[in-house]
């Protein structure tokens, strides 16, 4: 097992690491904006082979349960995440419907302009069809192949910030 990334966060209390303005019980509580920022990109500079360590120094001791209470905040991130990959992979499914059809009728219609309209102007038409059939692809294949990659990385990156130990420090 590999030497653990530890990600170090100084507070005067344990009230600084959560979003004041959020009424839910402790445990469940959003973490602070800034907060949550620093570890998800302090996190991201650790290697994804190293287990995370989160290590609180407070000035205060707390009687709060830190461990549950960010392990909740970045297990619900990680379910939003996983909620927007899911979302995302079906919009894919979508367009990849919509640019097959538009692939299909762009040849169709080619084939037909091309048999219908001898002559250079036939064939110009015949050309622009197709390409236009083609260019309608270039989403849903980006959308399939390479606009995911980012949100599944998050999703990753959020399980194992959930999973972390934390661990806290006084004085």
């Amino acid at each position: 097992m590999s030497e653990p990334c530890v990600i170090a966060l100084h507070l005067r209390s344990s009230a600084q690491l959560f979003n004041s303005f959020d009424p839910s019980p402790f445990t469940e509580r959003d973490l602070d904006r800034d907060a949550a920022e620093y570890i998800v990109s302090s996190a991201r500079e650790c290697h994804a082979s190293q287990p995370l360590v989160l290590r609180l120094h407070l000035d205060e001791a707390t009687g709060a349960d830190l461990q549950t209470a960010v392990c909740n905040y970045f297990a619900y991130r990680e379910e939003l995440s996983a909620r927007e990959l899911r979302e995302h992979l079906r919009i894919a499914r979508i367009a990849m419907l919509i640019g097959l059809t538009t692939l299909v009728l762009g040849h169709i219609g080619s084939t037909w302009v091309a048999a219908t309209w001898p002559g250079h102007l036939g064939e110009v038409a015949a050309n622009a069809l197709l390409i236009g059939a083609w260019v309608a692809m270039w989403r849903p294949l980006e959308l399939y192949l390479y606009d995911w990659w980012p949100i599944r990385r998050r999703t990753r990156l959020y399980h194992r910030l959930a999973t972390c130990r934390v661990e806290t420090v006084i004085g």
